[in-house]
């Protein structure tokens, strides 16, 4: 059985248009909802990944650093992918299905909206959207990366940053 975090990055700024997509950083809120789910997750071993997997864009790579420093998973077990920056969902099975089988337990920081269509696809469940440093653990009934299909999975954990602040 393989495990799969899927996360998708901290809420980004819009402040400047000129600012490229790709270049777009974290808002201060967004750093703060990371770490809000973060102190969540140090609490429990089954969100300790064997690696990171990230996007190089600048949003979804900041937030992967928040969460391996706030683990602290060091940097030996982080790794940028190309592919899942402006990804579909089959380009992310690719992504996935291109892992080392010795990795049993993947964090994956990403964008939506493939991100939601990628977990969709996973599961019988239906995310109408994976919001900003939320992280969706999935349970794969595989074995080897490769082996990765749609409905091969079930959600067993789902963190929002939502559920941290009072309805007050």
């Amino acid at each position: 059985m393989k495990k799969l975090f899927v996360v998708r990055h901290a809420k980004s700024s819009w402040e400047s248009e000129e600012v490229e997509d790709y270049f777009r950083p974290l808002k201060p809120s967004g750093v703060l909802d990371a770490l809000k789910v973060c102190g969540f997750l140090k609490r429990d071993k089954v969100f300790m990944p064997d690696i990171i997997l990230t996007s190089p864009a600048i949003r979804a790579y900041s937030t992967a650093l928040i969460f391996s420093k706030a683990l602290k998973i060091p940097e030996s077990k982080f790794m940028l992918n190309d592919g899942i920056y402006e990804s579909s969902k089959q380009e992310l099975y690719a992504v996935v299905k291109s892992l080392d089988d010795r990795f049993d337990k993947v964090m994956l920081f990403g964008h939506d909206s493939s991100l939601t269509d990628f977990v969709n696809s996973l599961s019988l469940d239906n995310l109408d959207k994976i919001p900003t440093s939320a992280v969706v653990g999935i349970l794969l009934n595989i074995d080897k990366w490769n082996d990765l299909e749609e409905n091969s999975g079930k959600i067993t954990h789902f963190v929002s940053p939502k559920q941290f602040y009072s309805k007050d």
